[in-house]
Order: C-alpha cells, then structure tokens, then sequence
C-alpha cells in the first residue's frame, strides 16, 4: 500500500514518514527520537498499515504552507474543512482535529482525521510557524495544552 501514498506526496519538499526507514530522512536527531518513539506509541507496529493506521508528515522550512499541501485543500495547512472559509472568517472549521506543542523539542503536532478513519500526523516546527503569523494563529487556537505547562490553564470553572 505504501506505493499508492507515495504518488501522493512525491515531488513536495515535505518528509513523509511512511514506514520506520522514512524516519533516517528527518536531519533533527531529537525529531527522529521523538517520531520512534510516536510510532511504537501510535501504530500496532513498525510495519505498520498506512492505509489503515495513517503516516506522520515533517513540513519543512523551505515547504509553501499554503500550496504544498494540496489534501487539506485550497489553502493548504491553512484550509477550512469545508473549503468554504478563511482563516479568519467565524465560520472556519480547522481540518486538524487536534494540535499539541513539543516546547522540548520545538515542533507542533497537528492530528487531521482523514474519511476513512486513518489519520495524518503533522510535525510542524517552531521555525515553520515563526515564519506565517495566520498558521501561528490557527495551531494557537487549536492548541491542547502541555501537560507540563499549566500557564495555558485557566482557573475559572474550578
């Protein structure tokens, strides 16, 4: 199956982690530990089934957030599930599902839930967000706060 989801990225500068021998292409020795250990955490195996347990996507500096990720849609990390909002349009719906910050390892990762119920991990690093205010505002919105960081929780309803 792997062949098939492929096609679908090849070209794009992202890394696409397909199987556990993707995991060598990502240069950050604390990314690729982290992504080890998230794929014996997530998948049944280290051969695991993409078309039925999902695969993780490394966006990187150099990728066009907007063109180069053509399965979220028109806007790419920054479409509406429904293609039919912008960003900041009260109607917007996130296609991620969930979003949690690495503040150790300096990377967002954004869970998209695709139809089919397999799911996309995205692993976007600081210095992607650093770069596109309106992605910073979406991961922000999103954002499951860190176990560690109880800055983001607030007191009311307690």
């Amino acid at each position: 199956m792997r062949n098939g989801f492929v096609s679908l990225v090849r070209g794009l500068l992202m890394i696409s982690i397909l199987c556990c021998d993707d995991i060598a292409l990502v240069s950050d020795v604390d990314l690729r530990r982290f992504l080890y250990r998230r794929v014996e955490q997530v998948f049944s195996s280290d051969r695991w089934c993409v078309a039925r347990e999902g695969y993780f996507v490394v966006v990187e500096i150099e990728d066009d957030i907007y063109l180069d990720f053509p399965m979220l849609g028109k806007q790419g990390l920054l479409s509406d599930t429904f293609g039919v909002a912008s960003l900041n349009d009260v109607d917007f719906g996130s296609p991620f599902e969930m979003v949690s910050r690495h503040p150790l390892f300096g990377f967002y990762e954004a869970f998209l839930l695709c139809n089919d119920a397999m799911g996309v991990t995205f692993i976007i690093p600081d210095a992607v967000v650093a770069l596109h205010a309106d992605l910073k505002l979406l991961l922000m919105d999103l954002l499951v706060p860190f176990a560690g960081d109880i800055s983001l929780l607030s007191a009311e309803g307690c």
